[in-house]
């Protein structure tokens, strides 16, 4: 196997997530701020059918395995070592002096940052801090009309922010700190107007957290199993349709702080990702498998639109879906 060969297996927009804030900007390009210099407009581009990321401020490029030599200033060697343990590959990987001095080149000549150790611990914001925005039933009313509760975006800390024009919501640690404000945007037309779909008051770097869990964990820890969505609002969704033992891992992947977690809770893992979203591709769930029973909610008889949520097409069909979850195995 050559370095390609593990390159390819890997999605480069879901693996450079757990380092930047990544934004979608089209249907196969996504822009983050660029680790490599500092900037305050995003130039850092990914384009996800080629695998490859771009900088149009520093010229920073490459394919995921120089972003991880790059980002991580680590040696080729560790850097496909760390990849085939995120992909899930045992088989032995050759590094070619062709390939190996081309990265070589990269790491010399890319503009210098000092990197922040994701692993960090998170400034932690008081309890209060929600109290700057609004309790706006009225301006939650297009995700009421999806099936969204109204008592349980109280229950989670929901609320309106008018300087943006965005419901914000806190994120907590699973000891129940909040570390950061997650708003989305209720403009319609936000891709016309370049607006941010999301925005966090403070980065969520490690994301070593699970969105639901502090609130959920006396359900998940009872019923033996946590229901994982990959965004905030199919929590809400679900806890509508009577599962209170659901969490969101934020992002279409489970990284290594969250299969930690995971494993401290001891329970069955059920994976409700996204309908484009294939679980047995992730590295940190082969690895969950080991250790734990996982299943899957898979669409098989397409009762899901393209990129829906298990949840988002009412209570009867996720009931189904659920009631059909097979192992992985």
């Amino acid at each position: 196997m050559e370095i390609r060969d593990v390159v390819e297996q890997i999605d480069i927009v879901d693996y450079i997530s757990q380092y930047l804030e990544v934004e979608r900007r089209s249907e196969n390009e996504y822009v983050a701020l660029c680790p490599f210099h500092d900037e305050n407009t995003p130039s850092f581009t990914i384009t996800r059918s080629k695998g490859l990321y771009y900088c149009f401020g520093c010229g920073a490029r490459g394919d995921v395995a120089d972003f991880e030599v790059l980002y991580n200033h680590v040696s080729l060697r560790e850097a496909v070592k760390r990849l085939k343990a995120y992909a899930g590959i045992t088989e032995g990987v050759s590094l070619p002096s062709t390939h190996l001095a081309a990265v070589q080149a990269l790491k010399k000549y890319a503009p210098r940052k000092e990197q922040k150790n994701v692993c960090e611990p998170h400034k932690i914001l008081g309890e209060n801090v929600m109290e700057q925005y609004e309790w706006r039933p009225e301006k939650f009313q297009s995700w009421l009309d999806e099936g969204i509760p109204l008592d349980q975006m109280k229950r989670f800390g929901y609320r309106y922010d008018a300087l943006s024009n965005r419901i914000v919501h806190p994120i907590r640690l699973p000891d129940g700190r909040i570390f950061s404000i997650c708003g989305r945007t209720l403009d319609p037309d936000f891709k016309e107007k370049k607006l941010r779909k999301y925005t966090y008051l403070v980065k969520l770097g490690a994301l070593d957290t699970l969105f639901g869990l502090y609130e959920n964990r006396e359900a998940i820890l009872r019923k033996k199993e946590v229901i994982l969505f990959e965004g905030a609002k199919s929590v809400l969704k679900a806890a509508g349709y009577g599962f209170d033992n659901c969490c969101a891992v934020l992002t279409s992947h489970i990284n290594p702080y969250q299969t930690k977690i995971l494993l401290q809770l001891g329970v069955r893992i059920v994976i409700a990702f996204d309908e484009e979203v294939d679980p047995r591709q992730d590295g940190e769930i082969k690895k969950l498998k080991r250790f734990c029973r996982v299943d899957w909610v898979r669409n098989r008889d397409n009762l899901l639109g393209e990129k829906m949520a298990p949840v988002d097409n009412g209570a009867e069909v996720w009931n189904e879906l659920y009631q059909r979850r097979e192992r992985l195995s």
